[in-house]
């Protein structure tokens, strides 16, 4: 704790171009090497849209390899595997499914079963939970013919899957801070977020307070039902942070000592030094800068 201060479709990979040739040699002493094999560096993988030709299965199976390879993104070649209603209506953000393993099948005409042994789940607000050994999650989807007959989704589960290796690398462990009962520590409490945005993603998560779990035994100096208005965090250069929460006057009546210590430290890791919050858009403007101790 830290005290307060005063208080089957494919993939797409595409690797970096070697810049010069170099030459076999075809004569000289044999040597022996050191054995062993690097992994390529500046791998970037690109998902790829539904196939003009494909099956209920084929789309459902590209669906979940698009949504995999753009889970810190927009989802914007993911969401041309759905159906016009239902690009609005799926939800990637409602949670995250960590599979060891996948198989899809088509169980109907129209219809398609996803069998997910499950390794870990997260909540849309980070929470991570490791499923038991023998976990499995079902997953059904319904799809439709277009105009041109193409098979689209015409409704999906909310949430995305990702295989264990894509959640290392794109998902993020980070501390949200909270106050000890007696408002003089602050105490963490690790959260999980996708790698894009992530600094709007604790912030709103604090907002929303502690889990079940820790609630009884923090406190926090958010007020009740505060918002983050706009819904995003603005960085500018230095490491400093800006914000705006509603409503104004409830945030204005709060111990903004506390809430800034809260925010400053939730922040911290990410690399922000200095944090700016302003309480409506026209309201008071407070900042919070790293403690001294």
């Amino acid at each position: 704790m830290s005290r307060v201060r005063g208080a089957a479709p494919a993939v797409v990979l595409v690797v970096g171009v070697l810049v010069g040739c170099a030459a076999i040699p075809t004569s000289g002493p044999v040597t022996e090497g050191d054995g062993v094999v690097r992994e390529q560096e500046g791998v970037v993988v690109l998902a790829q849209g539904p196939q003009a030709d494909a099956d209920p299965a084929a789309i459902v199976e590209g669906f979940l390899l698009a949504s995999d390879a753009e889970v810190t993104g927009d989802f914007e070649v993911t969401r041309q595997f759905l159906a016009a209603d239902e690009r609005t209506e799926w939800d990637p953000g409602a949670s995250t499914v960590v599979a060891s393993r996948t198989k899809v099948e088509q169980t109907g005409e129209a219809q398609v079963t996803v069998s997910v042994d499950v390794s870990a789940r997260l909540d849309a607000d980070g929470r991570y939970a490791e499923a038991p050994a023998d976990a499995r999650e079902t997953l059904r989807y319904e799809l439709v013919q277009d105009a041109r007959g193409h098979w689209r989704i015409a409704h999906a589960p909310d949430g995305v899957v990702v295989t264990a290796r894509r959640f290392e690398q794109q998902f993020r462990a980070t501390s949200l801070y909270f106050l000890s009962p007696d408002e003089k520590m602050l105490v963490p409490e690790v959260r999980w977020f996708r790698d894009r945005n992530v600094p709007t993603a604790v912030v709103r998560a604090l907002l929303a307070g502690p889990s079940p779990w820790l609630r009884d035994a923090v406190t926090t100096a958010v007020p009740a039902g505060a918002e983050l208005k706009p819904e995003a965090v603005t960085l500018e250069q230095g490491g400093v942070a800006e914000l705006t929460l509603e409503p104004a006057q409830a945030v204005q009546d709060a111990d903004r000592g506390l809430l800034l210590a809260q925010l400053e430290a939730s922040l911290r890791a990410l690399g922000i030094t200095t944090v700016h919050v302003q309480a409506g858009a026209t309201g008071r403007r407070s900042r919070a800068v790293p403690p001294t101790w």
